[in-house]
């Protein structure tokens, strides 16, 4: 029986929405948080399209709750006319009209019917969140319409969206706009900004924050947006130690899908606390919720451009994201919002978030549209074409994998992990098991490789390898979540053949396996006894302290994340090597090599001569001080193999090289070549015999010379080094790819200055300084900061430092350096 339904803002849109679709091959819709698009418009299509209307949203537990809001609003059965899929789980028959899909099924979908013959149109929900997989899928579905489907329809749906690019790409010359909000949104801002030091005092922050949103709304649930795991469970630690009849409910991507529902459909009156993650952004409606807390911040994933590794990383959340955020609060009724930042603050924040195709790994990206035909990503359709750099580095992991050649064509392992809908190096570890006869072995291992965060913790009982520690953690817990995963891969390869009877796997058997996956994360240990060693290409590895992997001069990296130090990578587990293992595994791929190096400890040259498998030596290698004549004429090649290190660690060339990366950015000038690097070296370098102090010499100015003279000159005026105060005092700006460019100065030195400063077309951030060098406000807008935030600065900062200037119209008062007037 259906449900009554409310009435949404979208409704009145509706029947412009079915014109549209039914003249156009493709329709962009923009509308805001609570209009209704998610459950109303795929129904709206269904009556007037033929064929099957599919709908992507970014998270499983979206689709879940949309196809199943959409069946209780129409009287419909849940499989029946409305259904959806998503990883380890479907629910639909072939009367399904209306099937919700998470985006990354949507080009396996295509691996298996290219034509999509039963699909009448597409749409795609919450396409701000910009994830990879909706850049693929709208690429992909734009080549598809254009070269054999006309019929296609494509619709673009957000809550918050940047539009016209998006209408220039998909060649349509309107949209439908669903304005305004269904109910008023009350936005409450702090008096300081956000704080990206997510410790002891961001939890007791947030704390006061939520007791005074309880304070104000004690009979509401409250929505708590919090940038990950660990600051969502230190906050429940902190709320229960203080308040323990505190009802307090967790959401994030690591709690169980049957969970989250429960949280969804919450019934009860008991008001209660919800921490999550950004996954409550978008498309979930929590009906009890009409009060919204939000720290700013959220964790990011974010491949390194030098060595491909992806971490996760902090940062302050998009305007977009803040509404989405705010939107929450108020879709069912009046709401308010506790944003954690100051109202001028606000300002700074960056329009929307960088999308995950411009940040993440692509292999697996790759290796899709290569099944699709497509062998070059230039010839992709991209909406926003990725980094040359992480196309590159994409296309390096399949080849190393076998999975393509060097034309980029599938190989025939290539096409068999197209057919595994996992990571294309947890594929080949599933091809290579089911190859021998190890199919619930290696069903285990791969279970306990995606799900190893839920017991990162674990005790350590077997020494030397943390993959097997997990395993037998898992052989006696059962957590379901795993077991889910483990049987989803069973399915995968239910047509393996089992091992002859009475054999079985072993160790040996699951190491050979892990070793063929992970090759290219070989590492060697430096010494016995520390926990630092060097990968397969020369990058710098560090083993965390709870590793089981003691011992082992030899080790694969199965997790690996970007450390503190910009040189090194810290391995979260590893399985540890036999020597002789791996000489076997290499034999026939090392080559002799007769190598020179620098002892950064002792500071001195030394000759090794052994065996090498790119860039990394294995087995006996022999070692001596090296002769003045070998010394010479590699002293450029040395800095060039130590690049990364060294220009991190010369604060004149990583300050150059932070300029270049901004204005690359912003205005697409090209970075420093490695053919000018090298000859900035060698100008740098000529007459020098000593390593350490050629790495002290000011060296960024020689590397500047290399630059075209138009290059200089824009560099120069667009990104300069130092930012001059009306006291004559200089400041150095600090350059960053995402965070922009900043300068840190006392406040007194910026009085009279109304004007914010514009570098490569983007205001410069400011860090106003207190007396004693502590930032008292950060801002991209000073003159909305003379006239709103300054006010309350003074009166903070009057009587902390009555010695200092803190004139009532700091745009007419005399600029300040070091607490004496000084005329411009």
């Amino acid at each position: 029986m259906a449900k009554n339904k409310i009435q949404l803002p979208i409704d009145e849109h509706l029947g412009k929405i079915q014109q549209s679709i039914l003249s156009a091959a493709s329709l962009v819709i923009s509308a805001t948080p609570g209009a209704g698009k998610t459950t109303r418009v795929p129904v709206a299509l269904s009556q007037v399209i033929d064929k099957q209307i599919w709908v992507l949203e970014p998270r499983r537990i979206a689709a879940v709750s949309a196809a199943s809001r959409i069946a209780e609003e129409n009287g419909w059965s849940l499989g029946e006319e409305v259904g959806y899929q998503i990883r380890f789980e479907k629910k639909f028959s072939d009367k399904t009209k209306i099937l919700f899909l998470t985006e990354a099924l949507l080009l396996r979908k295509l691996q298996a019917d290219p034509e999509l013959r039963n699909v009448g149109a597409i749409i795609l929900d919450e396409f701000h969140e910009r994830s990879v997989h909706v850049d693929l899928a709208l690429g992909a579905l734009k080549e598809l319409q254009e070269l054999s489907r006309p019929d296609l329809k494509i619709v673009v749906m957000s809550a918050t969206l940047f539009v016209q690019p998006l209408c220039e790409y998909l060649q349509i010359s309107s949209m439908v706009d669903v304005p305004g909000r269904l109910f008023p949104l009350q936005v409450k801002y702090d008096m300081l900004p956000i704080s990206l030091k997510p410790g002891p005092e961001f939890t007791e922050r947030m704390l006061k924050t939520l007791q005074r949103a309880r304070r104000e709304n004690p009979q509401q649930d409250i929505l708590c947006f919090l940038p990950g795991r660990g600051e969502i469970e230190r906050l429940r630690e902190k709320i229960h130690s203080i308040s323990p009849q505190t009802l307090v409910h967790v959401l994030h991507s690591q709690v169980s899908l049957d969970e989250q529902k429960k949280i969804l459909s919450y019934n009860e009156q008991e008001p209660r606390i919800i921490l999550a993650t950004n996954i409550a952004e978008s498309s979930l409606t929590i009906e009890s919720v009409r009060v919204v807390v939000d720290s700013g911040l959220a964790r990011v994933l974010q491949q390194n451009p030098r060595t491909g590794f992806e971490s996760l990383v902090l940062s302050r959340i998009s305007k977009a994201s803040a509404t989405q955020r705010a939107g929450r609060a108020a879709r069912l009724g009046p709401g308010v919002v506790y944003r954690a930042w100051t109202q001028v603050e606000e300002s700074s924040l960056k329009d929307f978030e960088t999308p995950e195709i411009q940040r993440v790994d692509l292999a697996e990206s790759l290796l899709l549209l290569a099944g699709l035909g497509i062998r070059q990503p230039d010839a992709f359709l991209w909406f926003q074409k990725p980094p040359a750099r992480s196309l590159q580095m994409a296309r390096q992991m399949l080849e190393a994998l076998g999975a393509i050649n060097e034309t980029g064509e599938l190989t025939s392992l290539g096409e068999r992990l197209l057919r595994l809908p996992v990571a294309p190096r947890l594929g080949k570890l599933l091809v290579l098991g089911e190859d021998k006869g190890l199919r619930d072995e290696v069903c285990e291992v791969a279970a306990v490789l995606v799900e190893s965060h839920r017991w990162s913790s674990a005790a350590l009982s077997s020494p030397e390898d943390d993959v097997l520690n997990w395993l037998l953690f898992y052989r006696q817990q059962k957590p379901m979540a795993v077991v889910k995963v483990e049987e989803h891969f069973l399915r995968l390869l239910k047509n393996t053949k089992k091992l002859a009877v009475g054999a079985s796997a072993s160790t040996e058997h699951m190491t050979e396996l892990l070793f063929a996956a992970y090759k290219d994360r070989l590492c060697r240990r430096r010494s016995v006894g520390v926990n630092e060693g060097k990968m397969v290409g020369g990058r710098g590895v560090s083993l965390r302290a709870q590793s089981s992997v003691k011992k082992s001069e030899y080790f694969l990296a199965i997790e690996v994340r970007e450390g503190k130090d910009s040189a090194h990578s810290q391995v979260e587990a590893a399985v540890g090597l036999r020597a002789d293992f791996v000489e076997k595994q290499l034999a026939h791929e090392t080559q002799k090599i007769k190598r020179l190096t620098w002892d950064e400890e002792n500071k001195k040259f030394w000759i090794y001569e052994g065996q090498e498998w790119r860039g990394l030596n294995v087995g006996a290698e022999s070692k001596r001080a090296a002769q003045s004549e070998e010394i010479q004429n590699q002293m450029v090649s040395l800095l060039q193999d130590r690049w990364e290190v060294f220009s991190q660690r010369n604060e004149s060339v990583a300050h150059l090289l932070s300029r270049l990366a901004f204005l690359q950015r912003r205005q697409n000038w090209p970075l420093l070549t490695s053919e000018q690097i090298q000859q900035g070296l060698e100008l740098a370098s000529f007459g020098e015999k000593s390593l350490e102090v050629l790495e002290k010499k000011e060296i960024a100015s020689y590397l500047f010379s290399q630059l075209a003279t138009d290059h200089q000159r824009v560099l120069e005026k667009e990104c300069p080094e130092f930012w001059r105060a009306p006291t004559g005092n200089r400041f150095r700006v600090e350059y960053s790819v995402e965070q922009g460019a900043s300068v840190k100065v006392r406040l007194q030195e910026v009085f009279g200055v109304n004007t914010t400063p514009m570098l490569a077309g983007q205001p410069m951030t400011f860090f106003l300084l207190a007396p004693n060098y502590r930032p008292v406000q950060v801002t991209r807008d000073l003159q909305s900061f003379w006239k709103n935030g300054y006010v309350d600065v003074r009166k903070e900062m009057r009587s902390r430092y009555p010695k200092h200037s803190w004139p009532e119209d700091p745009l007419t008062a005399l600029p300040q350096a070091k607490g004496r007037s000084t005329k411009n």
